[in-house]
């Protein structure tokens, strides 16, 4: 059956005189009335119809709020958003069991609409959900459930707890045989020890985001199979071990180091951290965030050559994020050296940086000498928009779209008739009124050139031949006549 097929009414109005003071919904200072489910709906898709905020009282006890997506309703202990719905679930409730109970229900909804072939809808039925839980604590059956779902689905665990200190919930990753999505531990990191090193060598997280790990186990999520690992690691920590012996296995990570409330910034530490980044040397991604107490802290020439070292080192990084909160830890003063540094890296496409109190006709003439003498790079501010002056630079952006566009023909070439019709028309279209782009353009194609001009003499010749003969051809009747 289709998804869609019940028509049937899926909610009714509990009069508000019949609501018991835990039933009444409450959207910020404005009581509204509160639902119940009349049958259990066929998928998430269906509370897609509501164009308006709703309040569902759930038979377990739970009061559930379907909300447009970042809507306010107080505090939730959970919150289920999936990309392509309009709306986000947020559960409150008395029951930490009743609370996690009402969540699986609905992660259940999005798993059924993934499973059923429906082409009347529209809703992207793969999109991972993203799932919430606050200050909860969940059974063993409940983390088993979670971490065996079909699809993958992204979940962050604040304050929370496991009853068996997270045995089920990693047993059943370790089952899996595809991806799970992303895992985050925030504020408290809920697995017991010997789960830990369990949790480090599962090979099907995505993504692992995570507060630094108790005690002898800190440097541990550094050696974790994740694909994409973001940590977050106290000064302290870093001072109390050695960086030279731990084993990196990812090749995209994000470090933050924090919690820091000295006055001079801490070089040795982080120099080290440096160090073993640069002598790992096979990241694709790096982003560097360092989030003390002592906000405006100025960063040391030291600390910036070491990053500059660690980027170097590692020849395949495409992606470097030196980006800052509320300005502080300004770059400000050191992005000329950092920019500079950058020209010979052929593998970095994207530098994200903040530009707070920054001198803006100085930064942007560094940004066009290394948009000058590195094509493949592009400079981004927080949101992913690129740097522009609104004229020069987006002139060379649009040169080296150009060149990589050519390097790439020639490097990857499709078949050749293929080839020859596109340098054609780049010719034609891009390259016939600028001299740089038709001469970037040729001297990555010099054979397509030449082909073009064996061509023309090809046609030459036929043309010369044909004349030669009809010309032939004439005199021969005319010798036949006389």
């Amino acid at each position: 059956m289709s998804i869609t097929d019940d028509t049937s009414i899926l909610l009714g109005v509990i009069p508000s005189d019949l609501c018991d003071h835990e039933q009444l919904a409450h959207f910020g200072h404005v009581n509204a009335p509160t639902y119940q489910l009349l049958r259990n709906p066929t998928s998430l898709i269906e509370f897609d119809r509501y164009k308006h905020e709703m309040a569902i009282w759930m038979d377990n006890g739970t009061l559930v709020y379907v909300v447009p997506h970042g809507g306010r309703v107080g505090r939730g202990f959970v919150i289920l958003s999936v990309c392509g719905y309009s709306f986000s679930v947020v559960i409150t409730g008395t029951s930490d069991h009743a609370i996690v109970d009402t969540a699986i229900f609905f992660i259940s909804l999005h798993e059924t609409a993934a499973h059923v072939d429906d082409s009347d809808v529209s809703i992207d039925a793969y999109a991972t959900p993203d799932v919430e839980f606050y200050n909860l604590t969940l059974t063993a059956q409940q983390s088993d459930f979670l971490a065996s779902g079909s699809l993958p689905i992204g979940v962050v665990f604040s304050s929370c707890e496991f009853e068996d200190g997270g045995t089920a919930y990693v047993s059943a990753l370790e089952k899996r045989k595809s991806s799970f999505g992303s895992l985050s531990l925030n504020v408290n990191v809920p697995f017991d020890d010997d789960n830990l090193m369990r949790l480090a060598q599962v090979d099907m997280l995505e993504t692992l985001f995570t507060e630094c790990w108790p005690g002898d186990l800190a440097f541990l999520p550094f050696s974790a199979k994740a694909g994409f690992l973001e940590y977050d690691i106290p000064v302290s920590a870093l001072e109390a071990g050695d960086l030279g012996s731990v084993d990196i296995l990812t090749k995209k990570l994000c470090i933050v180091v924090s919690e820091y409330d000295g006055q001079r910034f801490p070089s040795k530490p982080v120099l080290s951290l440096l160090r073993r980044i640069a002598d790992w040397g096979q990241f694709v991604e790096l982003q560097l965030r360092f989030n003390f107490y002592e906000k405006y802290m100025a960063i040391p020439d030291c600390v910036v050559q070491g990053i500059i070292s660690a980027v170097i080192a590692n020849r395949g990084l495409k992606i470097l994020d030196l980006f800052t909160y509320d300005g502080d830890l300004e770059w400000g003063p050191h992005l000329s050296t950092l920019l500079y540094s950058l020209r010979e890296h052929s593998g970095l496409s994207t530098l994200k940086v903040s530009a707070h109190n920054l001198n803006r006709d100085s930064f942007y003439y560094e940004v066009r000498q290394l948009l000058s003498h590195n094509r493949n790079i592009k400079v981004i501010d927080s949101s992913g928009k690129v740097f522009s002056d609104g004229s020069s630079i987006d002139e060379l952006y649009s040169f080296n779209e150009f060149y990589r566009g050519s390097a790439n023909l020639s490097s990857n070439p499709p078949p050749e008739s293929d080839r020859l019709s596109l340098v054609a028309t780049a010719l034609v279209k891009r390259a016939s009124s600028d001299f740089r782009h038709t001469a970037l353009l040729l001297s990555n194609h010099s054979d397509v050139l030449h082909g073009f001009v064996q061509l023309h003499f090809d046609d030459d010749h036929v043309d010369e031949e044909t004349s030669s003969r009809y010309d032939h051809n004439i005199c021969s009747k005319r010798r036949r006549r006389l």
